[in-house]
């Protein structure tokens, strides 16, 4: 496993562009230099254009910086993106949906179910959402290839929001179909252990392209360094 030498720190925030029309938030800065070097990388290098964010321990942390990242990215390209919940507590579906449609893991139980009937659009331009769903005895997390080859065509980037690597089997078993994995580490509070816990996991599912980004929960600036 290749992990990304340069560190970006972003700001941890409590609630996303899509729930509180706060782009403009000078804290999300760093989410669209991101966005901007993601899609640049993915490009030149014809890897799929798709990105999981996982954590070692704290799915929440995922949860709001892949709707962050989703939402910067679709207004620094101005291309359709989809944002999928891939979550197992629904984090991103319980606040962007009332109700519980079906949507990823009903996909990743039935790839026959067609997917134009399973994601919703959003109140935010150019972010389509793709809700967890629930998952079935057929669940089958490898169906996350299929998914990425069909939405290839009608989206320019697709954000998976995934969980805790360490306990999560949808996470451990799709993330080499991404063209990159980013690991959240908080700062102070992300042992070491589970970091280095994290590493090897993701080592053992060669997975080629981690990029470690560290999440500041203080509003402080924002830096990146070269180890």
């Amino acid at each position: 496993m290749a992990v990304e030498k340069l560190v970006t720190s972003i700001v941890q925030t409590t609630r996303t562009p899509l729930a509180a029309n706060r782009l403009q938030d000078q804290s999300l800065i760093p989410y669209r230099r991101l966005a901007l070097q993601l899609h640049h990388d993915l490009r030149r290098g014809f890897a799929s254009r798709s990105v999981m964010l996982v954590s070692p321990d704290d799915a929440r942390i995922c949860a709001v910086a892949a709707a962050n990242l989703a939402c910067c990215m679709a207004e620094e390209l101005g291309r359709a993106l989809l944002l999928a919940d891939a979550t197992r507590e629904g984090l991103l579906s319980s606040e962007m949906t009332n109700a519980a449609p079906k949507g990823l893991n009903n996909f990743l139980s039935n790839s026959d179910l067609p997917l134009d009937g399973l994601i919703l659009p959003t109140s935010f331009n150019d972010v389509f959402f793709l809700p967890s769903g629930t998952r079935s005895a057929g669940y089958r997390p490898e169906n996350t290839t299929e998914l990425l080859a069909s939405t290839a065509d009608l989206f320019e980037f697709v954000v998976v929001a995934a969980g805790a690597i360490l306990n999560d089997p949808f996470a451990l078993a799709s993330a080499p179909g991404f063209g990159a994995v980013l690991m959240l580490l908080v700062e102070n509070e992300t042992s070491m252990k589970n970091y280095v816990d994290a590493q090897r996991t993701l080592e053992m599912c060669k997975v080629e392209n981690v990029r470690v980004v560290v999440v500041d929960r203080v509003k402080r600036p924002v830096r990146e360094e070269s180890e």
